[in-house]
């Protein structure tokens, strides 16, 4: 039997308030928005693409992959440009 002291400690044990599983909506994918999960996330692509464009993103296209997540916002993988 383990002693209390080894155990290991929990957020209840600190008061810690726990956090809600958020979990990522893939949101484009290959330059092509997916608009099914887009709208089942309660966002329109308006608003998609103002997200893309605050960060530096003008068109899906140049994307190859992003998601959403409530707790920590869009992330965004862009295209590699060819190289020459």
């Amino acid at each position: 039997m383990k002693k209390s002291a080894a155990e290991p400690i929990q957020r209840e044990d600190l008061l810690l308030p726990t956090k809600p599983a958020a979990f990522p909506v893939v949101l484009i994918q290959h330059g092509r928005i997916d608009r099914t999960r887009l709208e089942t996330a309660g966002y329109d692509e308006p608003w998609l693409l103002d997200k893309l464009k605050e960060q530096g993103v003008e068109r899906p296209e140049e994307v190859v992959y992003a998601e959403w997540m409530d707790n920590d916002g869009l992330f965004i993988q862009k295209r590699e440009p060819p190289s020459t």
